[in-house]
C-alpha cells in the first residue's frame, strides 16, 4: 500500500542541517541548551572587550596630551633661551661652571694617562 504522498510523486525532503557558520551567523546557536550555560562567560567576555577598547582610547588621548605638552615645553624653553632669562641648561659643563662660580669645587685629582705604543715599521 502506498500513501498519497508517494502516489502524487512528491516526497517530503528532510530538512538539511545548516552549517555551523550559518547557525552562528543566524543566531540559532544561542537557543541551544548547551550554549545557554555559557551565557555568563560570554557576557563577561564582551564586558572585557568593551573595557579594552575604552582603555585604548584613553591611552591614545593621553599620548596626544603628552605630545602637546612636549611641544609647549620646547617652545617655552626656546623662548626663555632666546631672552637669556632663566635659561634651562642641559649641558653639564655649563652647570659645573655655575656651581664653581658659587664657591663649590670639584676635587677630582685622579688623572689617567693613556699610552699607545707605536708600531715599528719594517722596511
Amino acid at each position: 500500500m502506498r500513501t498519497e504522498k508517494e502516489l502524487s510523486g512528491k516526497r517530503e525532503k528532510e530538512p538539511k542541517k545548516r552549517s555551523p557558520f550559518w547557525e552562528v551567523m543566524g543566531g540559532e546557536f544561542l537557543a541551544n541548551p548547551k550554549v545557554m550555560q555559557w551565557y555568563p562567560l560570554i557576557i563577561i567576555f564582551f564586558i572585557f572587550a568593551i573595557i579594552v577598547v575604552q582603555n585604548e582610547s584613553i591611552v591614545a588621548s593621553k599620548n596626544e596630551k603628552i605630545n602637546e605638552l612636549d611641544v609647549k615645553y620646547k617652545n617655552v624653553k626656546e623662548e626663555l633661551g632666546s631672552h637669556n632669562e632663566f635659561a634651562i641648561r642641559e649641558i653639564p659643563f655649563e652647570i659645573m661652571n655655575l656651581i664653581e662660580e658659587q664657591g663649590f669645587e670639584k676635587k677630582d685629582s685622579a688623572v689617567f694617562k693613556v699610552v699607545i705604543p707605536a708600531k715599528k715599521n719594517k722596511k
